[in-house]
């Protein structure tokens, strides 16, 4: 495997040399390329630095590539074997492989003596920000609500439909949300999860009898389907499932006054997969997760790097449309490319797992700050952020507030407020 880092690299040029022996000159992707972007690869050449020669050689199978910034992997991966070939790969027994990477390096960097100029502070509008409360912390939350009051959320996120098995008890969850909304008092954006079984407008209708029995009255209603919790590469043909006009209309007859938000609960890999037509609805979300391929503390702040790729390559096809980052913590919420989350009994750093040891320190505080701030440059207009309670919460488990809450809780003032970048930056230090 080869990494390609995307400072300086993004929308440069390369020269791609093909297991035929022809050659392409091309460029690494600027928008995120939702495909690979390069298949059949020999060798890459490209400048690293002004006057420096970088040319990576692979000998052995076909190697491609892949743009790892969907995840906010600050690379581009290139691998051996393609993903189009025959799965599970067969080895047989006494057959030898041989592969090589060689890198070589021609001429000098040549660095420059100019000073940077020194730019005058940037004014950015901070994110409305709010959490999530997923079906198993209803209760919990509702014990803690004194806190949840405390930290005085923009929004509150509530979901129901397919996830987590929440389906199945489709009323009992949506009166438990109710008591919540009730008791908090925090507009709520309700994520519907059709099981993508009926015609949307059929299954929209049974989730909105459970709504408005429950008394709730959403301020948003994020739509989507259960087959879109999954990924699927450009190519693949997906399973049958309403279509992001008919869940749109389907949203806005049985929740008029609400504004109604489609893309994906999942991360920018699916919804750069699957775009969804301009016009349909009122804003367009989808979450990050920083553990998907990489769960050590150097690569986690690395998704960092790789923020300003996805929110620009969004924009790139979101348009004017108002842009809301989904539920996004370090834990992640949910597996796109698997059959459930890693599980994660002893709290180690571990890819796509729940629970994640960081999210009661202060590394999440540095994390979380980070995204809000790349989130308002980006002109994002909502940021939702972890959960109250359970292992991406702001709660430990004996009921103190995390420092990440009592961050979050020096910041909720200004949701929605400009405000200098230097100013944000000492937000929450006292």
């Amino acid at each position: 495997m080869v990494l390609h880092a995307i400072n300086g690299v993004a929308g440069r040029p390369v020269t791609v040399t093909h297991t035929d022996g022809s050659v392409e000159r091309a460029r690494f992707p600027k928008v995120i390329s939702p495909a690979q972007p390069f298949f059949d690869i020999r060798a890459l050449e490209h400048s690293p630095a002004p006057g420096l020669k970088a040319h990576v050689r692979m000998e052995g199978q076909k190697f491609e590539m892949e743009d790892q910034r969907n995840w906010t992997d600050a690379s581009y991966k290139t691998y051996v074997r393609s993903l189009f070939d025959p799965w599970p790969y067969v080895l047989k027994a006494g057959e030898t492989f041989e592969q090589s990477v060689t890198l070589t390096l021609k001429g000098s960097s040549k660095r420059s003596g100019v000073k940077a100029a020194k730019q005058a502070a940037a004014l950015v509008k901070v994110p409305e920000i709010g959490i999530a409360i997923g079906p198993d912390e209803v209760e919990a939350s509702l014990r803690q609500v004194k806190l949840l009051k405390r930290l005085a959320p923009r929004h509150l996120t509530f979901t129901i439909g397919g996830l987590n098995g929440s389906g199945g008890e489709l009323n009992s969850t949506c009166i438990a949300y109710g008591r919540l909304a009730e008791a908090s008092g925090v507009p709520v954006t309700l994520e519907i999860v059709l099981p993508a079984r009926a015609a949307a407008s059929e299954e929209m209708a049974e989730m909105a009898a459970a709504v408005e029995s429950a008394g709730l009255a959403p301020k948003r209603v994020v739509v989507t389907h259960i087959h879109d919790l999954k990924s699927f590469q450009p190519t693949d043909k997906r399973p049958w499932g309403p279509t992001y006009e008919e869940m749109a209309a389907a949203a806005r007859q049985h929740f008029p006054q609400a504004e109604i938000g489609g893309g994906m609960i999942s991360f920018f890999t699916e919804l750069n997969r699957k775009r969804p037509p301009a016009g349909v609805f009122d804003f367009i979300t989808h979450a990050i997760c920083p553990i998907v391929h990489d769960a050590s503390d150097e690569a986690v702040m690395q998704t960092l790097e790789a923020l300003p790729h996805v929110f620009a390559s969004g924009r790139s096809f979101i348009g004017k449309t108002p842009y809301h980052l989904g539920p996004s913590s370090i834990g992640a919420r949910l597996n796109p490319y698997g059959a459930s989350l890693a599980s994660n009994p002893l709290s180690r750093r571990m890819c796509l797992a729940p629970n994640d040891p960081r999210q009661f320190t202060a590394f999440a505080v540095t994390w979380n700050k980070a995204v809000i701030l790349s989130a308002a440059q980006a002109g994002l207009a909502s940021v939702t952020l972890s959960a109250l309670t359970g292992p991406r919460g702001l709660v430990t488990a004996s009921g103190r507030a995390s420092p990440l809450f009592d961050y979050l809780a020096a910041v909720m003032p200004f949701s929605g407020k400009r405000m200098s970048e230097s100013a944000f930056a000492r937000l929450g230090k006292g």
